[in-house]
């Protein structure tokens, strides 16, 4: 015959078992219950864009683009804006799509609701009107770029004010 203090204790015993399982397979990442919905693919990619080193990886370009912008414009100042490097221009290009990528993700992983009127809201606005500032810059340099290519001609003045622009 069992008593009820031993019955308890049982119980007992069998409830810590089982957390101590459930423990071991969250420990090793394998879940336990099936009641526990699976990560969906907007979960992983937001947890991807909060993690420490992609955060770290976009803090490095934007540092290395700032250095970059600096060089180039100390570089056109005593060369002449003609004279500035071709590699300039392709970093540049890979920087804004790289910032392109990054919010275009960030959009997609917290939904427009979220991105837009969420916590981090006005530093999304302030990236997404950085950004757009880039891509529109690159654009109109590529088009001026392959404009004057065209026609054969020197004259960079458009793109002299863009730049001066840029640095602003």
């Amino acid at each position: 015959r069992v008593s009820f203090g031993r019955k308890t204790m049982l119980a007992q015993h069998v409830k810590a078992q089982e957390a101590a399982s459930r423990l071991t397979f969250v420990r090793t990442g394998i879940r336990y219950s099936m009641s526990m919905k699976p990560e969906t693919r907007r979960e992983r990619l937001a947890r991807f864009l909060s993690s420490t080193l992609f955060n770290n990886i976009i803090m490095g370009l934007i540092l290395g683009n700032a250095i970059m912008l600096g060089i180039e414009i100390d570089v056109s100042s005593q060369t002449g804006q003609n004279e500035i490097p071709v590699w300039f221009g392709v970093v540049n290009n890979v920087l804004v799509c790289i910032f392109l990528c990054e919010l275009v993700l960030k959009l997609i992983s917290a939904g427009c609701d979220e991105f837009w009127r969420g916590d981090d809201a006005l530093w999304n606005a302030f990236d997404f009107v950085i950004v757009a500032i880039a891509v529109t810059e690159t654009v109109v340099d590529l088009a001026v770029q392959s404009i004057f290519a065209a026609d054969g001609s020197n004259s960079f003045r458009v793109m002299r004010a863009l730049r001066l622009a840029r640095t602003l």
